[in-house]
């Protein structure tokens, strides 16, 4: 068989493709062409001429080269007798791994690859390699559960047991149970104090040293006993026996409420201690003046009178009025001449005794007797007389006042000290 090169195109009797091909030609000439096309365009093409003279010396024993035969190889197929009257075919190896379909585990895949690492798109598998012309892994369970570890909720653990029995250990618990991977129960506490009922002390209440209500407004700080009772602190501020809660006086003895004590205010008599827990007297103002009696000058009569108009009850006086001293006076009413008054033996003195009012206004004018003209006249003081011997009268008047009275006669015998009067 001759073959050109590949850059050209064979023609010519005998050429199969681009090789010449001697089978089922008979021994003569034979005239081939070969055109080579130039790639650039402005050269022409090359065309070459050869001439291949086949003869009987040609032939093989077992045909002529290019018939069929069989080369015993199965690698091969298409096996044709050769130029030099062997037996070839062309060698099949359609993965072209090197070795032929035939004698290839894996067609279609290269078996240099089987033994190295690969990926088998397995997420439950580790270390895959290629192996009979596939990537396979090992697949990973390590708590041999069926379930591959990348998959396993519960690496370690087998995933069957989820939703079985079992003991969490947990003596506060029931019901334990799988549940994702883990033993779990449910926490036992019926009366809902926090405290399992395996470790409670007081099942259907709440603990020990929990605060609580003992229903008793006496008690304080409630708390639950070691017996599961709820107590308190009895509140006693002031050790009455009364507790605070129910005490009207709290920080004082109740039982002291009606006795008698001291408030400190002398104004007040009849001092006890009274429900609102103080000591309290009844202020004592007998005139109902606001004025306590112990404070109050006039005790049976209000201060504010003193004075203003009042009744003496005595119908020979006018102007009544409460006095400083409490009581009520009038000044004795004077009208027109008083009954004549004879002048005493103290001498002028006796001038003090008439009923003309005297605050220091009234006049007295001293007469001699059978004499109109006065002697002397003195205003205020009843203890003056004339300074001459002689026997006098003296009349008392008061500006205002429309009265006078007559005092005397009398006789001065002598003149010493504050003038003695006679007898006579």
């Amino acid at each position: 068989m001759v073959e050109g090169d590949s850059g050209g195109t064979w023609s010519g009797e005998g050429v199969d493709g681009n090789a010449f091909g001697m089978s089922g030609l008979s021994s003569g000439s034979y005239e081939l062409m070969y055109v080579v096309d130039d790639p650039i365009s402005i050269c022409p093409n090359d065309t070459s001429f050869v001439t291949i003279t086949l003869d009987e010396c040609n032939a093989c024993p077992d045909g002529n080269p290019g018939d069929t035969c069989d080369d015993n190889d199965p690698c091969t197929i298409n096996d044709v007798l050769q130029a030099d009257c062997s037996c070839a075919g062309t060698f099949q190896d359609a993965d072209d791994d090197g070795v032929c379909d035939e004698d290839d585990v894996c067609p279609n895949f290269d078996d240099n690859l089987n033994g190295t690492a690969c990926d088998d798109g397995n997420a439950c598998t580790i270390n895959d390699t290629y192996v009979d012309c596939e990537c396979v892994g090992t697949f990973q369970d390590t708590d041999g559960d069926g379930v591959c570890d990348e998959d396993d909720m519960c690496p370690g653990f087998d995933d069957n047991l989820n939703g079985t029995a079992c003991d969490d250990g947990n003596a506060c618990t029931i019901n334990d149970t799988y549940v994702d991977c883990e033993c779990v129960g449910t926490f036992q506490d019926t009366d809902g104090d926090g405290v399992c009922d395996e470790d409670d002390m007081c099942p259907g209440g709440p603990e020990p040293g929990t605060a609580c209500d003992d229903g008793d407004p006496c008690t304080i700080d409630d708390i639950i006993l070691t017996d599961c009772s709820c107590a308190g602190t009895y509140q006693d501020s002031d050790g009455d026996g009364v507790c605070d809660n129910d005490d009207v006086c709290p920080d004082f003895d109740d039982a002291l409420i009606g006795t008698p004590c001291d408030d400190g205010n002398i104004c007040t008599i009849d001092d006890v201690y009274t429900a609102d827990c103080v000591c309290a007297g009844t202020f004592e103002d007998t005139d109902g003046d606001g004025i306590c009696d112990e404070e109050d000058s006039c005790p049976e009569l209000d201060n504010a009178l003193i004075g203003t108009a009042c009744d003496d009850g005595n119908p020979d006086t006018e102007d009544d009025l409460y006095t400083a001293d409490c009581m009520c006076i009038g000044t004795p009413i004077c009208m027109g001449e008083l009954p004549d008054l004879p002048l005493g033996r103290q001498g002028a003195l006796s001038a003090a005794n008439t009923e003309v009012p005297q605050d220091g206004t009234e006049i007295y004018t001293w007469y001699e007797v059978g004499s109109p003209t006065p002697v002397a006249t003195i205003i205020g003081n009843p203890y003056y007389s004339p300074s001459v011997l002689g026997t006098y009268y003296v009349v008392v008047t008061h500006p205002d006042y429309d009265c006078f009275q007559t005092l005397g006669p009398r006789t001065i015998t002598e003149l010493n000290g504050c003038c003695e009067l006679d007898d006579e």
